[in-house]
């Protein structure tokens, strides 16, 4: 227990952040598909998010960038080079914000607002491919393009 107590002392010391709530989201998820995706649905429908829709948006703009904008067979599982170590979470708000999605890094976390009623379930699938070119350019790049600048978000959303 001191040892314990001593790492989160000099780990508080050094500025380093510990992440204990997710960017206030929490760790805790439903499901996970066969890419790894963990997700939860906090939203008004249980099943706003379902392994499908996520599997195939996920593979959508990856063969996209992949390619560089260019039209070619889609990915399959087997191709992701990398561990997609992503969460994502529909609610029924944003914050204080009128956002459909927001994507936050380390950990990586995906946050999609469900405009669903309990008679139609709404996802903009649009909003998660956006925050999927962020998600997908920090994975293989380092850098997510916080600004907007890269291509891919007019090439592949």
């Amino acid at each position: 227990m001191k040892h314990l107590m001593l790492v989160i002392l000099i780990l508080m010391g050094t500025g380093c952040d510990i992440d204990t709530n997710n960017h206030g989201y929490g760790y805790d998820y439903d499901r996970i598909t066969d890419l790894g995706i963990e997700y939860r649905n906090d939203g008004y429908a249980e099943n706003a998010l379902t392994d499908e829709f996520l599997n195939k948006m996920f593979l959508q703009v990856y063969n996209c960038i992949q390619s560089k904008g260019q039209s070619t067979t889609p990915a399959n599982p087997a191709d992701v080079s990398f561990p997609i170590n992503l969460m994502v979470v529909s609610v029924h708000q944003i914050g204080n914000t009128n956002k459909e999605a927001q994507h936050y890094s380390n950990p990586s976390l995906i946050v999609l607002l469900d405009k669903s009623s309990p008679y139609h379930i709404t996802l903009t699938s649009t909003a998660l491919k956006h925050e999927l070119v962020h998600h997908i350019l920090k994975q293989l790049t380092g850098w997510s393009s916080p600004e907007h600048i890269s291509a891919y978000f007019e090439l592949c959303v």
